[in-house]
C-alpha cells in the first residue's frame, strides 16, 4: 500500500466528502481534487515538487474525461496549494481537501505514511525526527486544518503522533 497511493486518496475522499456535504461544498471540484491532489507523489528520491506536478496531472486528466472545463482550473489550483503553508485562505472545497490530506497524517495511520516514504528515501531514524518534530513540519500540518471541527475530532489522532515522535526522538544518537 503506497503512502500516497489509492487508499490514501480515498480516505481522504471519504472524510471529506461527509463535511463537504454538510458546507454545501462542490461536490465536484471536492472529489476531483481528493482523489488527484498526490497522484505525481510517486517519486521515491523527491519530497517536494508533487503538489505542482499532481496539479498539472490532474488537469490532463480531468481533460481527458471531459470534466466541466470552468472546474478544471479550479482542482488544478486546490491541489498546487494543498501543501502550502500560506494563510492565505483558498476555495471552500481546497481547505475541506487539505484539512483531511492533513489529518491523513496523523495516529497509526499517519505514522505509516510518514516513516515509510522517509525510509524509502534513505533517511535514518534522527532525519525522520528532525523533519518532523524538530524542524515543526508535524505541528505545521496541524496548523493547516482550519476548520475547528475537524481539529476536535482529530486531535486525540495529532497528540498520539506527536507522543510517538517524542519517544522515537529518544532512541537518537
Amino acid at each position: 500500500m503506497p503512502c500516497h497511493g489509492p487508499s490514501h486518496h480515498i480516505r481522504v475522499w471519504k472524510n471529506a466528502e461527509k463535511f463537504g456535504k454538510k458546507l454545501n461544498a462542490d461536490l465536484e471540484i471536492l472529489v476531483a481534487s481528493c482523489l488527484l491532489h498526490d497522484i505525481a507523489a510517486f517519486d521515491r528520491t523527491s519530497i517536494s515538487g508533487h503538489d505542482l506536478k499532481s496539479a498539472k496531472k490532474a488537469a490532463q486528466i480531468l481533460k481527458e474525461i471531459k470534466f466541466p472545463k470552468d472546474k478544471i482550473s479550479i482542482v488544478s489550483k486546490i491541489i498546487s496549494n494543498h501543501r502550502s503553508r500560506s494563510k492565505t485562505k483558498t476555495v471552500l472545497e481546497g481547505e475541506i481537501m487539505k484539512a483531511f490530506d492533513k489529518v491523513d497524517a496523523f495516529g497509526t495511520i499517519g505514522i505509516y505514511r510518514i516513516i515509510t516514504p522517509m525510509t524509502i528515501r534513505g533517511y535514518d531514524l534522527d532525519m525522520i525526527v528532525k523533519w518532523f518534530l524538530d524542524d515543526g513540519k508535524l505541528e505545521a500540518k496541524w496548523q493547516a486544518i482550519k476548520f475547528k471541527e475537524i481539529r476536535g475530532r482529530y486531535r486525540k489522532d495529532y497528540l498520539y503522533t506527536l507522543r510517538f515522535f517524542k519517544e522515537l526522538a529518544k532512541f537518537r544518537q
